[in-house]
């Protein structure tokens, strides 16, 4: 027994060893010091710092608000070794950014200038990405006014991926996609909406959103 209790104190302690060092490359990574991590989650300072000591009980909840702020995923907070897994694979790009009430004419083409948006992206993927902004908070919980989605031109979509996509001769919009028996079913984004999924024939997705930022300022 006491060799299992020693055993599960040991995973604990790697597990929060590597939350620690990941929420620390992320913070120096974009310039974010405990102050800003703690406005932009609502976690308090005290929590914060004892993240980064490797201290502490940390709830998913918590690490979720974390990971939510970088554009990253629970597990590659937990699991990863992001320093080493950024070493080489990664750039810094200027991506488009779009207005969502200006997608249709920046993938119809009538848009060319646009402003841009500096992220860290993959090489491979730097001529298919572009960002897009939201001016209010209609697509919450999933997009708000201070989020910026990231959307990829050559990912190929999984069930329950969000997707930038074209219905028919609606205008372009963010829609959650599941693969069905029957085909394709896509879900309105918001809170205001009742998640209803409808099975669709005539559309075309444009881009899958692979992250989602929160802006820092």
């Amino acid at each position: 027994m006491q060799d299992s209790n020693k055993i599960k104190n040991a995973e604990a302690d790697v597990l929060l060893s590597n939350i620690a060092q990941n929420i620390d490359f992320l913070m120096k990574k974009n310039n974010m010091d405990s102050q800003a991590l703690s406005k932009l989650t609502g976690l308090g300072i005290a929590t914060v710092n004892s993240l980064r000591r490797g201290v502490g009980n940390p709830t998913i909840s918590t690490i979720s608000s974390i990971a939510d702020v970088f554009g990253v995923n629970v597990g590659e907070i937990t699991d990863n070794k992001l320093s080493e897994s950024n070493e080489n694979e990664e750039i810094i790009s200027s991506v488009p950014l779009i207005r969502y009430d200006e997608l249709d004419g920046y993938v119809s083409g009538k848009i060319v200038n646009t402003n841009l948006y500096k992220l860290s992206i993959q090489e491979d993927h730097e001529n298919s990405l572009f960002a897009v902004e939201f001016s209010n908070n209609l697509l919450s919980p999933y997009f708000d006014s201070k989020t910026i989605a990231i959307v990829s031109k050559a990912e190929n979509f999984c069930d329950s991926d969000v997707v930038l996509v074209k219905i028919k001769d609606a205008p372009i919009c963010f829609r959650q996609v599941f693969v069905g028996e029957s085909g394709i079913y896509f879900s309105i984004l918001g809170i205001e909406n009742e998640r209803k999924a409808a099975l669709t024939k005539n559309y075309t997705i444009i881009g899958v959103v692979i992250k989602s930022i929160k802006r820092l300022k």
